[in-house]
């Protein structure tokens, strides 16, 4: 295993887009950028509560701050920094198509979505147990649940909700190629 970036505080949720690996640093605050081998890391944006799950899509980063309580976006450099949601309880992971974002509420217990200018948020599916990472293939979202050690999956309307794996100890991220 090769490391790409080093001396990070608490790096957490990891997107690639646009020839970039893209990170929030937890225990910083700040939402940090590399070239996909490592090199040149870059902090793009500070000041946020405790970000967690970032996404990257159609020249802008996306992502919730859990301490804030927020869904934030920027561009790509971080420039442009947007509270499109707020009022969530402990939003964690992020995930993105051309028309919606959609994040987990962990306390909540429920994932939810907005259009990509933050409004029109919506519950999608709620009674999950610690919802965290999210991602998104077709037309479906796919969710770990650390609370209950499953992996779920779901339409993107929030309908036909499948537990696909059950048993796992903390499954925190998820990702589907």
């Amino acid at each position: 295993m090769r490391r790409l970036v080093t001396h990070q505080d608490g790096p957490v949720g990891v997107a690639v887009g646009n020839g970039h690996l893209y990170w929030a640093d937890n225990n910083s605050g700040t939402i940090m950028a590399a070239n996909l081998d490592g090199t040149g890391v870059t902090t793009l944006v500070t000041g946020q509560a405790e970000p967690t799950g970032v996404a990257a899509s159609g020249g802008h980063l996306y992502w919730a701050d859990n301490g804030g309580g927020t869904i934030m976006a920027a561009n790509l450099d971080g420039t442009g920094v947007t509270t499109l949601v707020t009022g969530q309880n402990s939003p964690t992971g992020v995930a993105v198509n051309s028309s919606h974002i959609f994040w987990a509420d962990y306390s909540a217990d429920t994932i939810k979505r907005a259009n990509l200018a933050g409004t029109g948020v919506t519950t999608l599916v709620s009674g999950q147990t610690g919802p965290v990472g999210l991602a998104l293939k077709g037309r479906h979202i796919y969710w770990a649940n650390l609370g209950g050690g499953t992996i779920v999956a779901a339409s993107l309307a929030g309908t036909g909700v499948t537990t696909l794996v059950s048993g796992q100890p903390l499954p925190e991220g998820i990702a589907v190629g």
